[in-house]
């Protein structure tokens, strides 16, 4: 008898786990640092980073045990050449520990657009203990600043994220920053 007792505690942590993971949050919105946006239901701020008042870095990713979608957006206090900062963006990502080995491909540049800017772009693709990942990099100036945005996928949960990814898009203000004295 204590056997079917340990399999129904078993079972019972089993879906107490998946049932508290899979918990959908509700869209909040998030306002700082002269950005304004909604975040995506099930979605939650990963990391939020202040450089000494030189540039600002936010990333979302989906809520879980395993995050399948991120946005990271970085807001430079000073204007840089876009093809300049798209390729040290670059740069960097191929010389990130966690992208060692994973087989990073970058596209060509490109003409985009994200929201109501234009942009210069870049996609992506790479390989992650046998996962395939996808991306895009927008590069863009807005009221004297250079906006960075990353939006990364696991490639088989492209269509989930795609509400996800338009919802914070669509919803992106960004504002100048106020001085405070």
């Amino acid at each position: 008898m204590s056997i079917r007792y340990k399999e129904l505690g078993s079972l019972f942590f089993i879906i107490s786990f998946f049932a508290f993971s899979c918990n959908k949050s509700p869209e909040q919105v998030y306002s700082n640092f002269g950005l304004t946006f909604t975040i995506p239901a099930n979605w939650k701020i990963g990391k939020e980073l202040n450089f000494e008042d030189k540039s600002y870095m936010i990333a979302l990713s989906e809520r879980g045990v395993s995050p399948d979608g991120l946005v990271t957006l970085t807001r430079f206090n000073t204007l840089t050449d876009n093809h300049a900062a798209l390729s040290k963006f670059q740069k960097e990502l191929q010389g990130n520990a966690i992208y060692d080995h994973s087989n990073l491909i970058f596209e060509g540049y490109e003409q985009s657009v994200f929201s109501k800017w234009s942009t210069i772009a870049t996609s992506f693709s790479f390989d992650l203990l046998g996962i395939s990942f996808d991306g895009i990099i927008h590069v863009f100036d807005v009221d004297g600043h250079t906006i960075t945005i990353m939006k990364q996928q696991t490639s088989v949960r492209q269509k989930q994220n795609m509400n996800a990814f338009n919802t914070f898009e669509q919803s992106l203000q960004i504002h100048e920053i106020e001085k405070v004295l």
